[in-house]
């Protein structure tokens, strides 16, 4: 690697300057002729979303939760309704078999 000392006269670039001037998004590392239009055309953004993830998508399930989970407000509401002893009588279990049949 060669380094040249800058010639007199010549203004010196920081680093953060010419990061800033020499790589520009998209543009090719080797510029057209002067007077010549570029023939590198501009990149779009692309974004692909695979066949799981519009799975997951269309059953709700989110940050690897099952859907239909409970949240976790409504689980400590159920755990203190069973420490209560709600859930054993008989209209209270009759209710909640009933709802797990509709679920099957």
């Amino acid at each position: 690697m060669t380094i040249r000392p800058p010639q007199s006269g010549q203004a010196q670039r920081s680093a953060i300057t010419r990061a800033k001037t020499d790589a520009k998004p998209g543009a090719s590392q080797h510029p057209a002729a002067p007077g010549q239009p570029s023939t590198a055309a501009p990149r779009a953004d692309e974004v692909l979303i695979s066949p799981q993830a519009r799975a997951l998508q269309q059953t709700g399930a989110v940050n690897g939760e099952e859907p239909g989970a409970l949240a976790p407000e409504r689980m400590r509401e159920i755990l203190q309704r069973m420490g209560d002893g709600h859930y054993e009588r008989s209209d209270v279990q009759d209710a909640v078999i009933s709802r797990i049949a509709e679920e099957i």
